[in-house]
């Protein structure tokens, strides 16, 4: 659509939003953690500078599907960080999604559920196991903690 048109990458929704309900004296940012997280950076009023809106990358979306496959459906999300607070990060795990290209990348930019969906989480557990295995791990490790971990991560 415009915003494409302008140079946006399509969801100009949420700053829109924010600039009319927050534009001020002071610059302000604003984080929404949807399925995908996104950032917008408001200048202050009367700046030369334009908002900014990108997306930050996976927000809800991993751990929803994460749940969402570890429980067989018994559980669609981690209701007030349940599980995730329960777990530990997992440093190997976390240094592999964090080098995703995605990352690197220089705002504007933007993401969604083809690159953060089923398949990606398919194989972030497949990285997870193989870290598993290369450390020496005998057995793996039983349902609750391996989604206490997983959503830590994540």
């Amino acid at each position: 659509g415009a915003d494409v048109a302008l140079g946006g990458h399509g969801a100009p929704l949420a700053p829109i939003l924010h600039r009319a309900l927050f534009t001020g004296e002071i610059p302000r940012a604003f984080l929404n953690l949807g399925g995908i997280a996104n950032l917008t950076g408001l200048p202050p009023e009367g700046s030369d500078h334009a908002v900014t809106a990108f997306d930050t990358g996976p927000g809800n979306m991993l751990l929803d599907l994460a749940i969402s496959l570890l429980t067989q459906g018994a559980e669609t999300f981690d209701k007030d960080g349940a599980h995730a607070r329960q777990g530990r990060p997992d440093p190997g795990l976390l240094d592999w999604l964090l080098s995703d290209p995605f990352f690197s990348l220089a705002p504007p930019k933007s993401t969604g559920r083809e690159e953060w969906g089923e398949e990606r989480l398919r194989r972030i557990l497949s990285r997870k196991e193989d870290l598993r295995m290369a450390s020496g791990a005998s057995s793996s490790p039983s349902p609750p903690e391996r989604i206490d971990d997983l959503l830590a991560t994540l």
